[in-house]
């Protein structure tokens, strides 16, 4: 079996070839583009690890080869585009996949089990967010990327937790842990209806070199927590069985031995969500 990593020299690009290496699967890495068609010769699949920005332009480029192609979250910067992936995806019967590890988590499997054994009546959900490695410079000068990438992930927890459901507002408040010129720390505060809340502390200069990623849900009658008993030192280790998962599944998906979930409408709120708190970020300068 081989697979094309684009993007294989990044952060994300070269864990995900280890990963798949690790599986027994012969990797074809490339950079930013994918310009020379020969790359593509019997590839069963392909992993897109390369900035938002070049997502839409790869993911149209490769649906009519028919293979499955698995995008690193978030899929695309906007509803028009993450609409357009998917519809000519499945013009051409391509499946297509976004990596939001944290749903293959077992300890949030856990909780949200647990959550529907409380009939989903939560009041409040707090998520706290820290990265580890602190992106470089370069990456932080992304426009709005506390938001179009990084608490991406938190938003999209969310949505999991919550069955989809949006928002009725969100306000953030923004600081600078590290870096005086960009934004790296904000507080996502997002109002639901009969007073529910979410709060996200998210950052992505982490001045401990910790990585932290800690969940709690209130309920009226109990408080679920992630278990945080494990040392975390980067997001890879401490989400290193879900990766594993996700790149387990796309595999067999690459096999014609499985089939992706549906992801259309967690994408598209996702996206909303993104361009809401970018929104209020707006508001707050």
């Amino acid at each position: 079996m081989k697979v094309c990593v684009i993007g294989s020299n990044g952060r994300m690009g070269s864990f995900r070839t280890k990963l798949l290496e690790k599986c027994g699967v012969e990797v074809i890495g490339v950079d930013i583009g994918v310009n020379d068609d020969s790359k593509t010769d019997g590839i069963d699949g392909f992993v897109i690890a390369t900035p938002l920005s070049t997502h839409k332009d790869l993911v149209l480029h490769l649906a009519g080869l028919g293979k499955p192609i698995f995008i690193e979250k978030p899929m695309a910067g906007t509803v028009s585009d993450i609409t357009e992936m998917f519809d000519v995806c499945e013009q051409y019967n391509t499946p297509l996949y976004t990596g939001w590890q944290r749903r293959m988590n077992t300890n949030f499997q856990s909780m949200k089990y647990d959550l529907e054994q409380q009939k989903n009546d939560w009041r409040q959900i707090k998520i706290v967010s820290y990265d580890n490695p602190t992106p470089p410079p370069h990456v932080l000068d992304i426009p709005n990327y506390i938001y179009s990438d990084y608490a991406g992930h938190d938003l999209n927890e969310v949505l999991w937790l919550t069955n989809n459901e949006m928002p009725e507002s969100i306000q953030v408040f923004e600081s600078s842990l590290k870096y005086k010129d960009k934004i790296d720390n904000s507080l996502i505060v997002m109002s639901y209806s009969n007073g529910r809340r979410v709060v996200i502390d998210a950052g992505v200069a982490n001045p401990n070199n910790y990585y932290g990623q800690e969940l709690e849900i209130f309920t009226p009658s109990i408080v679920l927590k992630s278990d945080n008993t494990k040392p975390r030192y980067s997001f890879p280790e401490h989400y290193n069985q879900a990766f594993s998962s996700e790149i387990d599944l796309f595999i067999n998906v690459c096999k014609g031995l499985d089939i992706f979930p549906e992801q259309y409408q967690q994408n598209i709120n996702t996206a909303k969500l993104i361009q809401m708190c970018i929104d209020a970020s707006v508001k707050v300068k």
